[in-house]
């Protein structure tokens, strides 16, 4: 998507029916590098917060925080330099990111929509602003992407983001 075009429903695949949008969706539109602060520490408390509760619900082996984040810190700086990222803003609060996707190619390295504006589509919309439609890649395993893979028959794939 091309630098400073603004995306609405225009040229959605999927119609807002299926991504069960309001009248009042977010706008789409490329992050700015003011923002980009923004996502990387977003990014970085859903990893650590998904791996703490697979450590406890899982067997996972625990990791130590400073470890895990130093680590993590890493893997987000080699995604974003090698990736696109698309921010939904809300069309009353030009100030706020009602969510974001990281993306390069057909992988999608991360999705996060803020609590308040989950369940509304907008991480379908998302996607569908990337390009990316069924089958797509992700490399950042969280409880919301599963979610979002089972709907979209996307895999997962780790290693994508070492590429």
């Amino acid at each position: 998507m091309p630098l400073g075009r603004v995306l609405r429903l225009e040229g959605i695949r999927r119609p807002p029916a299926v991504l069960g949008l309001a009248m009042d969706q977010p706008t789409i539109r490329p992050a700015l590098k003011s923002e980009g602060d923004f996502i990387f520490k977003t990014w970085k408390g859903v990893a650590w917060d998904q791996q703490r509760w697979l450590c406890r619900h899982k067997d996972a082996p625990r990791i130590a925080r400073g470890g895990f984040m130093q680590g993590m810190e890493r893997r987000i700086r080699r995604a974003l330099g090698r990736s696109s990222a698309l921010v939904a803003q809300p069309v009353e609060c030009r100030q706020a990111i009602a969510g974001f996707i990281v993306y390069a190619g057909p992988t999608v390295h991360m999705v996060y929509v803020k609590g308040n504006w989950r369940k509304k589509g907008i991480a379908g919309l998302l996607l569908c602003a990337a390009g990316l439609g069924d089958g797509f890649q992700y490399s950042q395993h969280t409880g919301a992407m599963v979610h979002l893979a089972r709907k979209w028959r996307a895999e997962y794939n780790p290693f994508e983001v070492e590429v």
